[in-house]
C-alpha cells in the first residue's frame, strides 16, 4: 500500500512497518543531534526527545539525506531541553533545578531498546550543557561554568591533569582549572575537547595532532 502528498510518501512493506520519505518531520523538532547509527531530536516544544536508527536506511542517506528513513521509534519520558549524541551514548539534560543531567542507564542496553532508559548522571550541580563524543562525555555546571567529562581520556580529553579514563557516562570528573574560567559552551570530537569561555575566549584539551586545537605547534 502507498499513499503520498505534497512533501511525503509512504508505504507499507510486506512486514506491515510503515516507512516514510522526504519532509515528513518538517517543522517538528527544534534541534537535532547525530550520532554513529542514530539521531536524537527535540520536538518543537522542547519536551521529548525522539530517537531513532539510520542503519536501516539507503546507502546513500549521506548524500541524499531526505532519501534517508524518517522515522522515530522511541521517545523519551524525560522532558528535555536539550540532548546529544555521539557514538556510543546519548545524553540530555532537563529543566530540573537539581540533578538535570541524564545518560544511558548502562551500555549493555542497546540505544533505544525496548528497555532502554536514561539515569541521572552524579554531578555536583545542574547543568547548563552537555555534549557527547566518540568516547567521552563533558558538561557545563550551571552555578559556576565548571565543565565536568567522562569517559576515555587517552588523548588527556578529560583535562584532569592526567590520562586515567574514567567510567563511561558514569564517573565524572572536573577539567584541571586553576584559574576558576567559567564556559558557556562546549564541543567535543574523538580526542580533544574545547570549551567557549563566558568572556568567548577559547580553551582547548587533548589531541592536536592534525591541529584540531588551532595551535601551530602539532603535538598532543
Amino acid at each position: 500500500s502507498l499513499a503520498g502528498n505534497a512533501r511525503t510518501l509512504c508505504g507499507l512493506t510486506q512486514q506491515q512497518e510503515l516507512e516514510c520519505w522526504g519532509f515528513t518531520e518538517k517543522n517538528y523538532f527544534k534541534e537535532i543531534s547525530l550520532g554513529d547509527d542514530f539521531y536524537c531530536g527535540l520536538s518543537f516544544k522542547g519536551t521529548r526527545a525522539f530517537c531513532g536508527s539510520a542503519k536501516k536506511s539507503n546507502d546513500n542517506y549521506l548524500t541524499h539525506p531526505w532519501n534517508t528513513t524518517v522515522q522515530f521509534p522511541w521517545v523519551s519520558k524525560e522532558e528535555f531541553i536539550q540532548v546529544s549524541s555521539g557514538e556510543f551514548a546519548v545524553c540530555g539534560i532537563t529543566g530540573e533545578n537539581a540533578n538535570n543531567t541524564y545518560c544511558p542507564f548502562n551500555k549493555k542496553t542497546p540505544l533505544f531498546a525496548e528497555k532502554f532508559k536514561f539515569k541521572k548522571v552524579n554531578l555536583p550541580n545542574s547543568s547548563l550543557k552537555i555534549a557527547v563524543g566518540d568516547s567521552h562525555i563533558c558538561a557545563i555546571q550551571k552555578d559556576n561554568g565548571q565543565i565536568y567529562c567522562s569517559g576515555s581520556n587517552t588523548f588527556g580529553q578529560l583535562g584532569i591533569g592526567s590520562f586515567r579514563s574514567t567510567k563511561y557516562a558514569v564517573e565524572f570528573k572536573p577539567i584541571i582549572n586553576p584559574l576558576k574560567i567559567q564556559f558557556k559552551d562546549l564541543a567535543l570530537s574523538g580526542r580533544t575537547t574545547c570549551g567557549l569561555s563566558v568572556t568567548n575566549e577559547v580553551y582547548c584539551f587533548g589531541s592536536n595532532e592534525f591541529g584540531e586545537m588551532g595551535s601551530t605547534l602539532i603535538a598532543s
